[in-house]
């Protein structure tokens, strides 16, 4: 796991940009979490890319 800052969001995916890796990943977002622009997020990569899955944020939680 990764703690990011989201650059853009759109729908159910979301660009991340991952500091300590200085990476962008395109990220899908579990449907109880919503996120916009410099949302800090928490991020499980996929293995064999740049790739991602937001499971948790600074806002958005229903």
């Amino acid at each position: 796991m990764r703690i990011g800052t989201v650059m853009s969001a759109s729908g159910a995916e979301a660009t991340v940009y991952i500091d300590d890796l200085d990476i962008r990943v395109k990220c899908q977002m579990l449907e109880n979490i919503a996120v916009k622009e410099n949302d800090s997020v928490v991020v499980e990569l996929l293995p064999g890319g740049l790739n991602g899955v937001i499971i948790g944020g600074d806002v958005g939680w229903h």
